[in-house]
């Protein structure tokens, strides 16, 4: 059983993201305590500990001011409450309401989260583990291009929250390991989210999300296993993305000019007629694909004459940009689409 010591109570919430309007909790339910730590055992003397309602809310202040970077948004009937743990690592929330919460404890870089199912009955107890923060970012396919773009993205029940940059970027930084819900809100309130995105300590993850697609279409890019059933991705290639400079690969006897290296095992036979690759001087084309298992395509190009014979030499020529292009056709073995297309563009 936690023992009974005593907390010292903020008064503010850290205003480096989020104030809150109104709420408070009900006087007479139980407490919720816990103690926070890091993860070599050491108790974290002095943590923040902040508690917030798990879940997405219907209604947000999407009318917000950013000074010096910082955002003051408002959640309409939603609460959240901070103290600091004693010396000890021990804290209590006095008389909480019965229903579900997040816990987001920090220290200098390290943070921790827990989620906790609190009853009208009885005191909850819990431990939060202090570790290294990950960052998110969460790109807008199709930025710009419709009237109903997200303009604030939310982890719910936190704090933390972001507005989207002129390329419709949200980016999220200090957050707690584990898996959060993401909720991306519209100007006219209406919202979707994702239920379960996994951050691991130190991990940098990314999604790609559409305004007017469900979250079932978002890609989910995550650090650590992949959902066999989540959506596919190009997870790495050579050249990367924007790269300058090439260099060939040599397998056995043959020579590759690209490899890509998808997220998850791939049905080889759409994906590979799903990629195209385009020159900016129209030479350019595919010689031959070849698989290493189901997930890494090696890509070997041609450059064609005005007889449509391939020269010998690299295809790579210098003032040419280079596109490859993996559209929607393409799926991982289990029969899931790419739900946007995939799009390296690089030149020597």
């Amino acid at each position: 059983m936690i023992s009974r010591r005593g907390i010292i109570r903020g008064i503010l919430l850290p205003v480096i993201f989020l104030i809150h309007c109104g709420g408070g909790s009900d006087v007479g339910n139980p407490d919720i305590t816990g103690y926070v730590s890091f993860v070599n055992g050491d108790e974290a003397s002095r943590a923040m500990v902040v508690l917030g309602v798990d879940g997405a809310t219907g209604s947000v202040d999407t009318t917000y001011v950013q000074p010096v970077g910082d955002f003051l948004l408002c959640f309409k009937a939603v609460s959240f409450d901070t103290v600091f743990c004693d010396a000890h690592g021990f804290f209590r929330f006095d008389s909480v309401a019965p229903g579900d919460y997040v816990l987001v404890a920090s220290k200098g870089s390290k943070s921790g989260m827990q989620k906790i199912r609190h009853s009208y009955y009885q005191e909850s107890e819990t431990q939060i583990v202090l570790d290294a923060s990950g960052n998110v970012t969460i790109e807008t396919f199709g930025a710009g291009s419709s009237d109903v773009n997200f303009k604030v993205a939310h982890i719910s029940g936190t704090t933390f929250t972001a507005g989207a940059d002129s390329q419709g970027v949200f980016r999220f930084r200090g957050i707690p390991s584990g898996d959060h819900e993401i909720v991306l809100y519209r100007s006219d309130d209406t919202y979707e989210s994702y239920a379960e995105f996994t951050v691991l300590p130190g991990c940098s993850a990314s999604m790609v999300v559409d305004p007017e697609r469900s979250s079932g279409f978002w890609t989910a890019k995550e650090c650590g296993p992949r959902e066999p059933l989540g959506r596919p991705y190009i997870l790495w290639s050579s050249p990367s993305d924007d790269a300058e400079g090439m260099k060939n690969v040599d397998v056995g006897n043959s020579v590759y000019d690209i490899i890509i290296q998808f997220s998850h095992s791939m049905d080889t036979r759409s994906t590979g007629k799903a990629v195209k690759v385009i020159s900016s001087d129209s030479l350019t084309s595919i010689d031959s694909l070849w698989w290493e298992g189901a997930g890494v395509l090696y890509i070997a190009l041609c450059t064609r004459d005005s007889l449509g014979e391939c020269i010998e030499g690299t295809p790579f020529r210098e003032g040419v940009t280079y596109t490859v292009v993996v559209d929607t056709t393409a799926k991982s073995d289990l029969g899931v689409n790419l739900s946007y297309p995939e799009t390296l563009i690089f030149r020597p």
